[in-house]
């Protein structure tokens, strides 16, 4: 991770209280420095008052973070959280921070686990459609396709291609 966006989540993570976790690309090969975004996460005990002070750190309105439920198979367990979309273009950086409760952690950590733990050659695939798509020359849509069927094989097997290639796409409720 470049130096400006260490320092960065740093500073937030000192003024939230709260360690900050990084999960997704920017532990695997297929991080790609100037387009794939970081994904963070923060377990607490009060979401309300940590994205309180998120938006008080980010000079945020009230209504930025989006609430979400996201089915993880692993646990076969529905969890709740908050989500808010980092976009910092001086620093030419975009970040996913997700906020949970302390309950879900074990759970979200299992599921993130099994993603950084990708067979090779799944890291090797999700590295070349990442290369199409950030060089525009894979559609949007067809990258999301391709990705939601790949995360899917890793957390369930041949089985789920076959039936639910989507099932772990979480709802946002605005």
């Amino acid at each position: 991770m470049p130096k400006h966006i260490q320092d960065f989540f740093t500073k937030l993570e000192k003024y939230i209280g709260s360690p900050i976790m990084f999960f997704g690309s920017i532990q695997r090969i297929d991080y790609f420095p100037h387009s794939s975004d970081i994904d963070a996460v923060v377990f607490v005990n009060d979401e309300i008052s940590t994205m309180n002070k998120i938006q008080n750190f980010l000079d945020l309105s009230k209504k930025s973070f989006k609430y979400f439920f996201n089915y993880i198979p692993l646990c076969k367990k529905v969890v709740k959280g908050y989500k808010y979309v980092i976009k910092d273009p001086d620093h030419n950086f975009k970040a996913d921070l997700l906020i949970y409760n302390y309950k879900y952690k074990d759970c979200v950590l299992k599921d993130t686990e099994q993603i950084r733990n990708m067979p090779f050659y799944c890291a090797i695939l999700l590295y070349i459609l990442k290369f199409l798509y950030y060089n525009n020359l894979l559609p949007k849509s067809l990258f999301m396709y391709m990705k939601r069927i790949l995360f899917s094989y890793i957390r369930d097997g041949f089985n789920s291609i076959k039936t639910r290639y989507d099932f772990w796409k979480y709802v946002e409720f605005k």
